[in-house]
């Protein structure tokens, strides 16, 4: 594996510049990336190329195309596109997924969060023999030790915080539990453009907001041994790697039931879907988990099962990805 760095992506201040100029900031950074890959691949002789997120896509493609090295995509959780953008913002706001789309790899690896990325590529045209689905994996280690207090009831929320991770709900959802419910508390972690949400939240329950702040992922692990409960209240996909996490140690979600979602859990048996994006039902079916324990228990047991039967581990998945290089390469010759 050689690794070079490279310029990050351009991104404007304020944010809302970055839509309208997409297209002009792509093709600035693809050409500043055109001289670094071609030198790359003048010393080096890559069996196969894998793009991870898809920067410089269009320049990879050219290039992979005319030395003949078979080129893969990854891309982490894609906005539906199903039934075609609603509008040319909805382009812009997704502009590298689509270029990706638009001219096409021989080969994606995309990742299924319940944004149904199955659907996306077949809507540009992508056959089902050109992409692997690869769903958010589960960890093949147990939780070290459970410290669930049992005078008190935990609820986790692991997330990115931005208005696409709907934080916005959650600080309702969160201010509404802990304002009628004493014996609750939350264990929040992560960080983003929404943390005065949190930081809200920690000022008026300090003593019922355990917050961490971003921390690294194998440190996260050790906390689903102490919540009861996972939520997650994304705008546009719930099966996200948290919530497969909290699963697979035997914690119960509840969620938006948005896109795929339901893939992963099944209401009343796995965990609890929400219709979006109705807060006081959210609140409730929450509320309902909190109080009752062996209702808890049991979609817990039952979530832990599924997602141990159904779901690779991080290992299996990265065997999956390396039998797809191999085939490729193989097919190449």
């Amino acid at each position: 594996i050689n690794m070079v760095n490279v310029a990050p992506y351009p991104v404007l201040s304020p944010a809302p510049l970055n839509y309208p100029l997409a297209p002009m900031l792509q093709s600035i950074y693809n050409k500043k990336l055109r001289k670094i890959l071609q030198d790359v691949l003048d010393v080096f002789s890559p069996r196969v190329i894998l793009n991870i997120g898809g920067y410089a896509h269009i320049e990879i493609l050219k290039i992979s195309k005319k030395k003949r090295i078979p080129y893969i995509v990854k891309l982490m959780g894609t906005i539906e596109f199903a039934k075609g953008p609603r509008s040319p913002i909805r382009i812009l706001q997704y502009y590298r997924e689509f270029l990706c789309f638009r001219n096409k790899a021989d080969f994606y690896f995309l990742v299924d969060d319940g944004s149904l990325p199955d659907k996306v590529a077949l809507y540009h045209g992508i056959k089902g023999d050109r992409f692997l689905l690869l769903p958010n994996p589960r960890p093949s280690s147990e939780l070290i030790s459970e410290q669930r207090d049992k005078d008190i009831v935990s609820v986790g929320y692991f997330s990115r915080f931005d208005k696409l991770k709907g934080t916005d709900f959650f600080y309702k959802i969160a201010n509404n539990i802990l304002k009628n419910n004493k014996d609750v508390r939350f264990i929040i972690a992560g960080d983003g453009p929404y943390r005065n949400f949190i930081l809200r939240l920690k000022e008026k329950y300090p003593e019922r907001i355990k917050y961490l702040g971003f921390i690294p992922h194998k440190e996260l692990l050790k906390y689903y041994g102490e919540i009861d409960i996972i939520v997650s209240t994304s705008r546009y996909a719930n099966a996200t790697l948290q919530v497969v996490e909290g699963m697979n140690f035997g914690v119960p979600p509840v969620v938006f039931d948005v896109l795929g979602t339901r893939k992963l859990i099944e209401d009343g048996k796995t965990g609890l879907l929400v219709k979006p994006w109705n807060v006081k039902e959210f609140v409730n079916k929450l509320k309902e988990l909190i109080e009752n324990r062996e209702k808890r228990i049991e979609l817990g047991h039952k979530a832990r099962d599924f997602v141990r039967k159904n779901i690779p581990t991080w290992e299996d998945r990265v065997d999956m990805e390396i039998r797809k290089m191999e085939e490729l390469v193989d097919a190449r010759g």
